[in-house]
């Protein structure tokens, strides 16, 4: 039984030396965000495999896709955020309508396990007031936060260019994901 202790101690100990390895605030920048510094190994990967900013912080065109299930027909856009080394999905966010009789988009983001749950997400599109959803549940894929978006924020989302959407690790850290908006307004239209 002491043997089972030891044992269990040590895997403890190794498993929260490692998981706070992964989880520590990274402050060597001096700068509170990770955008810069993560903006290398951030790629979209749901239409091709460019940058999710172009060469000047260009728009990426055509950053939604539209998939559907096949026996309920239903439908919805998504655009994931992968990383370059390895392909591993940082951020998804699908937007779609309940039933086709629905006005009214609702949207799902999925970020990646270990977030401070606490804090939900951020959202900010445009010159938006930025809204704070809170995490509905997680997964072995992640944790969802599932929200209706407003006629405004539809709007915006539109005729914008791109849109911040912004979690925290377990550890406090503050991610901000820049996710382009270029082709949004023509495949939401595809759902309509």
């Amino acid at each position: 039984m002491r043997v089972r202790f030891i044992v269990l101690g040590i895997v403890f100990l190794f498993v929260a030396c490692v998981g706070y390895l992964f989880l520590k605030p990274d402050n060597s920048s001096g700068e509170g965000s990770s955008k810069s510094k993560y903006k290398d190994v951030i790629v979209s990967a749901t239409s091709s495999d460019m940058d999710s900013e172009g060469p000047e912080g260009d728009v990426v065109p055509d950053a939604w896709v539209k998939r559907c299930e096949k026996e309920s027909k239903r439908c919805e856009i998504f655009q994931n955020i992968s990383l370059k080394d390895s392909g591993k999905r940082l951020i998804e966010m699908a937007v779609g309508f309940s039933d086709k009789s629905s006005d009214k988009a609702r949207a799902v983001i999925l970020s990646p396990l270990g977030v401070l749950l606490e804090k939900g997400v951020e959202i900010q599109v445009s010159d938006l007031k930025p809204i704070s959803v809170p995490f509905k549940t997680c997964t072995d894929a992640g944790c969802a936060a599932i929200f209706e978006i407003s006629d405004e924020m539809l709007d915006s989302m539109i005729n914008g260019r791109k849109m911040l959407v912004i979690f925290h690790s377990a550890s406090g850290r503050e991610y901000k994901i820049e996710m382009s908006l270029g082709g949004f307004g023509s495949k939401i239209a595809e759902l309509l």
